[in-house]
């Protein structure tokens, strides 16, 4: 499987998945596949307003990693720090729960 982590969700997980344009997303359009049943976004170049949660995401990035960090010199367990970090804070989107809560929550669903 191309894909491991969407295939394995649960089947009420896999919607929708929204990229840039960026030719580090040209194979997004295999999750289409019936296997992985996400339907792929492609956002216009040039139109920020498309995807305004990955530009967030990138500025909160951003406070970790400025411009021009060297990921090599990064390490897997700073990676993973970072990402708790991120995933584990309250958002208003989801009423104040992290979005951790959220997807454990709906992984709960499948159970």
């Amino acid at each position: 499987v191309l894909f491991p982590f969407f295939s394995a969700l649960p089947i009420h997980m896999r919607k929708t998945l929204t990229a840039d344009n960026g030719s580090e997303f040209s194979q997004l359009h295999r999750l289409e596949d019936k296997r992985v049943g996400l339907t792929v976004y492609y956002c216009d170049a040039y139109k920020a307003w498309q995807r305004g949660s990955i530009e967030h995401a990138n500025g909160e990035l951003g406070w970790y990693f400025p411009k021009k960090t060297d990921f090599a010199q990064v390490t897997q367990e700073a990676l993973r720090k970072v990402q708790y970090k991120l995933n584990a804070k309250p958002m208003r989107l989801h009423g104040y729960q992290s979005s951790n809560n959220i997807y454990h929550q709906l992984l709960q669903q499948a159970a």
